[in-house]
């Protein structure tokens, strides 16, 4: 079963620290989704056949579409595919957006899970990241969600922020652990050049966490999610029993997925492929009839290092089948990369599955990076 990706790019203000497709003008959000209902029908699915496992609404904010904008979508989608009962149905939602008519809304749809982006419990975090929420808002919502009975829900929190210690992370962790989230996701924050973060940085006027006190916040959500009985599943992933992240889980384990509106990305049998980042190039596209996406055919390597860095990232890891199924250079180029690794116990040999240690998650890409192959 695959899963289906939708990106909803508008947003009303644009946060200091994201890199991700968006606009905040919102003039043509009800022609962009129409032209994402064509996209939907438009779209030869035969790769992946007709049965869904999950799909996900991204943006962007999709919490700023109304019952009938996304029930067009979901209606749509119900045509082309089908689905069970038990489907995870995703909305990434700001706190802002949450009440109690919209919950239900969301029910009456068939949207059964939640990414709530929090980020910080923190007023001056919230302002500095110049996020369109405040502290009561994201409390609001919780008490709302919990009450509304909804069947998931993560929230998502973000460390390593400019000047905040330690002990601020502890706090925000604590605070969010007071509403028993089913699921929890804690991301590092990353400065990308053409945000306004990143021109900040490149002018002088900001200077990141360190290293070691971003690892340090790390190992801290680490050690109480954990103790609080989270599994940790996924280096940014903590997951109560019966709640890991259906549609997230589908990217790392590899699983087809198609990505529906501007700027979002597909994967069938080793093709990747993203439409065009641009909102009214799309609409344009999809009327018209015109090429609106590009896509590359994956090499071995590509696929090895992709393997690589995707199983090392989560607690499953790599099956030892998908190494040994690999060409024979593959192969032996991974005999050589990974024996100091394995010998160091930075690997771990799981029998039918090679792990990273934990202990080492927080380094997984420059631990991934020394096993690629390059091309």
């Amino acid at each position: 079963m695959a899963g289906i990706y939708i990106h909803i790019p508008f947003c009303r203000q644009a946060c200091h620290y994201c890199n991700f497709h968006f606009s905040t003008s919102l003039s043509r959000m009800s022609t962009l989704i129409d032209a994402i209902c064509i996209e939907i029908n438009n779209r030869d699915t035969s790769a992946i056949g007709k049965e869904l496992s999950s799909i996900y609404f991204g943006g962007g904010t999709p919490s700023l579409l109304s019952k009938i904008q996304l029930e067009k979508i979901v209606n749509t989608l119900s045509k082309k595919y089908t689905w069970t009962k038990s489907i995870e149905i995703t909305l990434e939602a700001n706190p802002e957006d949450i009440t109690s008519s919209y919950l239900q809304d969301l029910k009456d749809i068939g949207i059964n899970r939640l990414s709530i982006g929090v980020q910080s419990f923190d007023e001056s975090d919230l302002k500095y990241m110049n996020r369109a929420h405040d502290v009561e808002q994201s409390h609001n919502a919780l008490k709302l969600i919990n009450n509304a009975d909804f069947n998931s829900y993560t929230l998502d929190l973000m460390f390593g922020l400019i000047n905040r210690s330690s002990k601020d992370w502890e706090t925000n962790i604590k605070t969010a652990l007071t509403y028993n989230p089913p699921h929890i996701s804690c991301y590092n924050l990353t400065i990308e050049e053409q945000t306004a973060f990143g021109k900040w940085k490149t002018n002088g006027k900001l200077t990141e966490s360190k290293d070691t006190l971003q690892q340090e916040q790390y190992d801290i959500a680490e050690s109480i999610l954990t103790g609080q009985g989270y599994e940790h599943y996924e280096i940014s992933n903590y997951a109560q029993e019966g709640h890991h992240a259906i549609h997230n889980s589908n990217y790392w384990n590899k699983v087809a997925y198609l990505g529906y509106g501007p700027g979002a990305h597909s994967y069938i049998d080793g093709v990747r492929s993203w439409n065009i980042s641009n909102n009214n190039l799309y609409i344009s596209s999809i009327k018209n009839n015109t090429p609106f996406q590009e896509s590359e055919q994956l090499s071995h390597a590509d696929k090895f290092n992709e393997l690589i860095m995707l199983g090392l990232r989560t607690k499953k890891g790599i099956a030892k089948k998908e190494i040994q199924s690999q060409e024979v250079e593959i192969k032996a180029h991974w005999k050589t990369a990974s024996s100091q690794l394995l010998q160091d116990g930075v690997l771990k040999d799981a029998g039918d599955t090679i792990t990273l240690d934990p202990s080492w998650w927080y380094l997984s890409d420059d631990i991934a990076s020394r096993l690629f192959i390059e091309n």
